[in-house]
């Protein structure tokens, strides 16, 4: 008798013990608040760093200039507002879709796709994400309707933008593309913010903010050195394919995917890689950073003869701005990779898990165990 309760008493601590480990294995999954993918402290800690020095030359020009610091903080305030109202929309406009999604002969896996927290403010903030990138992209276009910078970047720089430079050089230009410009500096300072303060890290955590803070050092030096029209392309070319971009994941969140999706996560896919293949791995490193930057700025602006890399060195912030383009070029050939191993995902029929293994950072594994833990 005295064996039969030993053994049954093994038999309890044992069940303890795997259902301690599969609760151990799910926290990450289960926690929205905690990161899917722990970051080196001290990369971590550097990362905030340099933006908070970006921040702090952002404020300094703010100081010297209460015109176009009062002109940053509206701004600001204007973006924090509608991201905060667009967040509230999107999780009544997502939770009816999500509830309609649950219909018979729909499969169990792709009903009510965002019925968890951590999927509904996913879902939120990919949304405003979208609207700012939309937004965006059509007041890019309204302000390339007058010129040909973008289709042929070189004549961004004529005038050369050293014929602007003493105090407050970014003057020179027009109030709308200074508002634009000011507006786009408060969308990347609040996005970087929240990427390093408010959301979890993800998958491409670090890309992420290295993609943010080459792009605030970016849009920040050009203000300052009076090289808006570039910057102006530049910026179009990111916001246009990322309206693809988020509208993937705002797809994936809803799992649109196969028959019962009318296939429109795969056809956005799609669009996505080849709008991602046009600007921003044909025309951003041709025609923008070779052709415009290097060229164009040279030609331009060159104080000295020789080669165009001499010249490209004398020009202006020639160098200095190649260099980050240069290294933008890398993290989008990073994501174009991304891309694909997504797309093959969905060529062999796994689309509903392509998103989350190779772009989220996990997979379903996780709720599958606390799935079976529930029922159990």
């Amino acid at each position: 008798m005295s064996k039969t309760k030993a053994t049954m008493s093994e038999k309890e601590t044992k069940t303890k013990i795997e259902t301690k480990n599969i609760v151990s294995k799910t926290k990450c999954a289960a926690d929205e608040d905690l990161a899917v993918k722990p970051i080196h402290p001290l990369i971590d800690y550097s990362l905030g760093g340099v933006f908070l020095l970006l921040c702090s030359k952002l404020a300094l020009m703010c100081w010297k200039d209460q015109t176009t610091g009062f002109l940053f903080l509206s701004c600001l305030v204007a973006v924090i507002v509608v991201i905060t109202g667009t967040r509230t929309v999107a999780q009544v406009a997502g939770r009816s879709i999500s509830k309609w999604r649950n219909y018979d002969g729909l499969p169990e896996d792709l009903r009510d796709p965002l019925r968890k927290k951590l999927q509904m403010r996913k879902f939120k903030d990919q949304s405003w994400q979208l609207l700012i990138h939309l937004s965006m992209t059509l007041y890019e276009l309204y302000l390339l309707r007058d010129n040909d910078w973008f289709e042929n970047p070189a004549s961004a720089f004529t005038p050369c933008p050293s014929t602007f430079m003493g105090e407050n050089p970014a003057n020179k230009h027009s109030l709308e593309l200074r508002l634009f410009y000011l507006t786009q500096l408060a969308i990347w300072i609040w996005t970087c913010f929240s990427c390093q303060f408010l959301e979890s890290r993800r998958k491409d955590y670090l890309e992420m903010m290295l993609h943010h803070i080459f792009t605030i050092s970016l849009v920040l030096g050009s203000y300052l050195h009076a090289e808006l029209p570039i910057g102006l392309v530049v910026l179009f070319i990111h916001d246009v394919t990322d309206i693809f971009v988020d509208s993937l994941k705002i797809c994936n969140y809803l799992k649109l995917t196969g028959a019962h999706g009318f296939f429109i996560t795969e056809l956005v896919c799609v669009a996505n890689v080849v709008s991602w293949v046009y600007f921003r791995l044909y025309k951003f490193p041709l025609d923008v950073v070779y052709r415009g930057g290097i060229i164009g700025y040279a030609n331009q602006c060159a104080t000295v003869e020789g080669t165009t890399f001499e010249r490209c060195q004398s020009a202006g912030t020639c160098l200095s701005g190649i260099t980050l383009l240069t290294a933008l070029v890398g993290l989008h050939l990073y994501w174009f990779m991304l891309f694909l191993r997504i797309l093959v995902k969905i060529y062999q029929g796994d689309s509903s898990r392509a998103g989350k293994e190779h772009y989220e950072g996990h997979s379903d594994a996780s709720d599958d165990e606390a799935g079976k833990l529930k029922s159990s």
